[in-house]
């Protein structure tokens, strides 16, 4: 496979670079596996997200309703085999490390939700794979990936939509953003925003992520969890792959009295940040035209129009507010009013 080199797009609200790979393949599959429940290392992630890419052609077949088990990776043997070449998966100085890596992947039971004959909720507890694997690696080394038939279909096999049969209920990502994390939860988390981009966002209980990302159990304090699973993930997919999330907004977090029990996850894309820029301009001319704001009044509230983690239609739903209370009030220096109100409501 190519390598990836970089490409840039701007954004003007804060003139940074949107960074994504030039060489671009994109992986499907099934959001039961982008929601399935495991705890793998980096490079066990790595590894997983490689089988997936390498079972591209299958997926693409089934998301053209072919029958699996008439393709030949079905009937050529009792297992369903893959060749994946060592390369892909790490440097060669790093086999060691592959090598334990998929021998304890072995053993790891993953919990895979998915919907039976009859459209019953069901759970496949399973381990996964077994590996066939050189004792000394090269660089042309390849390692074999063997999975029973069932684990196989569940690994690869499309909903339709009965209506139409046209393929439902799938995550669309870019295989190098996946490949290049360099936090075990990075990739974890930016396949389940990928499967809401189109959506714009989702909210999902604390609890229920932490069992996703197998963490059960663990940062029983959510700052840690913050600290520790978010913002890695946060800084890594920032401007740097085709979707993002913004866990240090304002309404990200969700809570019932001081407790944090669910997330607000809005998925954010280059396009988004681009209309955020937009947006940005706009109140900006607004703030110039009617309330006559130079370049000083500006860099005076700079701290709440640059900033990430404040909605822009947050910042327009205040000023008008404060508009219609000048309009009824006798204000003194309304300029002066209207920069108080915005430090105020949204100034740290």
């Amino acid at each position: 496979m190519a390598k990836s080199d970089k490409v840039g797009k701007a954004t003007a609200k804060r003139q940074r670079i949107i960074m994504l790979p030039e060489v671009k393949n994109y992986i499907i599959q099934p959001n039961r596996i982008t929601n399935a429940v495991y705890n793998y290392t980096l490079i066990q992630e790595k590894i997983f997200t490689a089988i997936m890419f390498y079972l591209q052609e299958p997926i693409n077949q089934s998301m053209k309703n072919v029958n699996l088990y008439q393709l030949d990776l079905f009937t050529k043997s009792e297992k369903v085999r893959i060749t994946i070449p060592l390369r892909e998966i790490a440097k060669p100085r790093q086999y060691g490390e592959v090598k334990e890596a998929m021998q304890q992947m072995a053993g790891i039971v993953m919990t895979i939700p998915y919907l039976d004959a009859n459209e019953k909720k069901r759970k496949k507890i399973t381990s996964l794979f077994s590996f066939d694997v050189p004792e000394q690696a090269e660089y042309q080394s390849n390692v074999i990936i063997e999975m029973e038939k069932l684990v196989a279909e569940i690994l690869i096999d499309i909903d339709k939509d009965p209506s139409n049969q046209r393929p439902i209920n799938y995550t669309r990502y870019i295989y190098e953003i996946a490949q290049n994390s360099r936090n075990k939860y990075t990739a974890r988390l930016y396949k389940i925003i990928s499967s809401w981009k189109k959506k714009g966002g989702f909210i999902i209980s604390l609890d229920v992520l932490k069992e996703q990302l197998g963490v059960t159990g663990q940062y029983p304090n959510y700052y840690d969890f913050k600290r520790r699973v978010l913002l890695p993930a946060y800084e890594e997919l920032l401007e740097k792959a085709d979707c993002w999330f913004n866990c240090k907004g304002k309404d990200f977090e969700v809570r019932d009295g001081k407790t944090v029990t669910h997330l607000s996850f809005k998925v954010i894309t280059p396009e988004f940040a681009e209309e955020d820029s937009k947006k940005t301009a706009y109140i900006d001319r607004i703030l110039r035209d009617n309330y006559k704001f130079t370049d000083t009044d500006i860099k005076s509230i700079e701290s709440v129009l640059k900033s990430p983690e404040i909605e822009r239609q947050g910042i327009l739903k205040k000023i008008m507010e404060v508009s219609e209370h000048i309009s009824v009030n006798e204000i003194g220096n309304p300029k002066a009013y209207l920069i108080k109100s915005l430090l105020t409501e949204f100034g740290k």
